[in-house]
């Protein structure tokens, strides 16, 4: 940076509210080398303090030393601009920039000349990547472990070092300012390690505001309230909800499959990258922790059920093709780049759900996923590797469904009773005991009967048709998946319905070499 400034290289320093772009100005400002080049004449103006367009001049025209009391354009002020050796910092230009604030157009052309200024070295500061193509642009990077560590104990000072400390920086995903908030609130209340790890973990993202400073919170709100986020509407904030929910964040390849009721929602990927909200890395835009945990502490994403229900019908579609031995190389490419994400969701689905049959099909689906050896896909597979390569996610496992089967044996009274019988079904098909799978179906079907729980009885039906067809008993199979859809008909369930069609189809299929 020092050198770039020596030289005369107009820089933007660009990235999210507290990743330090404004210290490393500062810092900047106070190297003696700087100190030696420039002098006196090493300027800095807060640009979220400018009210006006005249009152940018006012103050940059009072900051420079120029005093020109009517300084109302470039006009009045470029002699002066011209004659000096100059480095002049704009911190939070973004305030001024935001393409949607009112003077923005005005005060965009400002800039592009400032930077042009053969004796001027500018450094701008902003969340925004909308600035003028004469600067060069420079994204402020998160800081490595190494360098957390060191912000952490230049402020929290002790000798101690816990390797528990490094997941709570983990965590912090290298954010400043939530790091030096988090050594701050420590060491004002004098907290050992271990206190520090239990106020974490019992008050998280809310930790990080100290008595004299608004927080974290209060600098991620900035971003939320500019022009060009508002500009997007209401539905923007559940966009990023959704983004921040996922901790991989989304596939950019795949958000009108995760987005289907928003149109045009690259525009909004767009914006929340110009923003600095969100960041792509490699295939997914994902977003930095302490804004996702931020995200987390709000109202429920509104977008978010549907976003569920799209990634487990894809498990149970590619369960499906697994079961036909006609899977595709995308279809196990996904489960592999997506793998944080499903268990991740899985987990939370557990939590939510704990005694749903939901959760343990999830379970059996991806554990037959899970058997199926990549290299059987292809040859030019990128997943393919010598020996039986296989998909390794570790919440969904034969460990984690005998779990949820323990949850199923608790409950008491005909209807739990069936669904521990359907639970157990389910576990001894994962396990590779077909028939008395079946066996299990069949009994829970025969519970279900008189009950009037009617989505349960369906479900038996479909499971139940499921390893029936397994079993080459195709007849069976199509009696009974037909009989789950007249029940879903009678719910008027359309979705349902539309879902099992494709059972139907494949047993159908299966059944005509016989």
């Amino acid at each position: 940076m020092v050198s770039f400034v020596k030289a005369g290289a107009p820089i933007a320093l660009i990235g999210p509210g507290g990743i330090g772009k404004t210290s490393i100005g500062l810092a900047v400002l106070e190297d003696d080398s700087i100190k030696e080049k420039f002098g006196p004449n090493r300027r800095f103006i807060r640009c979220d303090q400018v009210q006006s367009y005249g009152h940018f001049f006012s103050r940059l025209s009072k900051v420079t030393g120029a005093e020109i009391d009517d300084a109302l354009d470039m006009a009045a002020l470029r002699p002066f601009l011209s004659s000096v050796q100059i480095l002049l910092i704009l911190d939070n230009v973004e305030k001024i920039l935001d393409p949607y604030q009112p003077e923005a157009a005005a005060l965009y052309p400002v800039i592009e000349e400032l930077a042009r200024i053969k004796t001027m070295s500018l450094v701008i500061t902003t969340r925004i990547s909308t600035v003028p193509t004469t600067c060069r642009q420079v994204e402020v990077p998160a800081l490595s472990m190494a360098s957390t560590r060191e912000v952490f104990y230049n402020i929290y000072a002790t000798q101690e070092r816990l390797p528990e400390i490094d997941s709570l920086f983990r965590k912090l995903d290298g954010h400043p300012l939530s790091i030096t908030l988090l050594a701050t609130v420590a060491t004002q209340n004098r907290w050992d390690h271990l206190r520090l790890l239990q106020e974490w973990s019992r008050r998280s993202i809310s930790l990080l505001q100290t008595h004299h400073t608004p927080g974290l919170s209060a600098t991620i709100e900035v971003s939320l309230s500019s022009p060009t986020f508002t500009s997007l509407g209401s539905v923007a904030r559940d966009i990023l909800d959704l983004i921040g929910f996922f901790p991989q964040g989304v596939n950019e390849g795949e958000v009108e499959w995760l987005f289907p009721t928003v149109p045009n929602i690259r525009n909004f990927i767009d914006a929340f990258c110009v923003l600095s909200l969100t960041h792509r890395n490699r295939s997914f835009v994902t977003m930095l922790a302490p804004l996702r945990q931020y995200l987390e502490q709000g109202c429920p994403c509104s977008l978010l059920p549907r976003a569920r229900q799209q990634y487990l019908a894809r498990i149970r579609e590619i369960a499906h093709s697994v079961g036909r031995n006609r899977v595709r190389p995308q279809q196990m490419q996904w489960l592999a780049s997506e793998g944080v994400n499903i268990d991740f969701l899985l987990s939370l689905h557990m939590e939510l759900f704990p005694t749903s049959v939901e959760v343990l099909r999830v379970c059996r689906d991806f554990a037959n996923i899970a058997q199926f050896p990549t290299c059987r896909i292809s040859s030019r597979n990128l997943l393919t590797t010598p020996g039986p390569s296989r998909l390794q996610h570790p919440l969904l496992t034969i460990t984690c469904i005998t779990r949820v089967k323990g949850q199923y044996e608790a409950w008491e009274g005909d209807l739990d009773v069936a669904r521990t019988l359907l639970g157990a079904a389910l576990r001894s098909e994962v396990l590779g005991d077909l028939e008395r799978a079946i066996s299990q179906a069949e009994e829970a079907l025969t519970r279900f009967a008189h009950l009037k729980d009617i989505h349960f009885r369906a479900l038996c039906h479909c499971s139940l048709a499921r390893l029936l067809i397994r079993g080459g008993s195709f007849a069976e199979a199509v009696k009974t998946v037909r009989r789950a859809m007249d029940l879903y008909t009678d719910m008027g369930d359309a979705f349902d319905i539309f879902e099992r069609h494709p059972l139907l189809v494949d047993i159908l299929e299966e059944a005509q070499p016989g």
